[in-house]
């Protein structure tokens, strides 16, 4: 991706399901989750999206 340029997701109300198994000792660990998005009253979305690039308008 070119520098200065982003896509960013921002989720208000995120849920995880319970894992299924324990996690012990140092080191790095990785775990996929199948999660759910829910819409947050407070801000009145589900989901914010924010992209930064060189285009000044897309209409």
């Amino acid at each position: 991706m070119a520098e200065g340029w982003s896509l960013t997701f921002e989720l208000f109300r995120v849920f995880l399901p319970k894992p299924k198994y324990a996690v012990s000792g140092p080191g790095g660990v990785e775990a996929s989750f199948d999660w759910r998005a829910a819409y947050d009253e407070g801000n009145a979305t589900m989901l914010r999206a924010r992209l930064v690039n060189d285009v000044a308008s897309y209409s």
